[in-house]
């Protein structure tokens, strides 16, 4: 695990990009759906 988080170069730095890309889109659609749900539940 640490050749991976800490070694690798340079398909280490781009391993990690791409997992912070993919944490940044996972958190932005989950407010997304937390705003989904509020929209929806005002109309009831």
């Amino acid at each position: 695990m640490s050749t991976l988080h800490f070694g690798w170069n340079p398909l280490g730095g781009m391993y990690r990009i791409l997992l912070a890309l993919a944490v940044f889109a996972q958190g932005i659609s989950g407010i997304i759906i937390y705003f989904q749900i509020r929209a929806r539940s005002r109309k009831v």
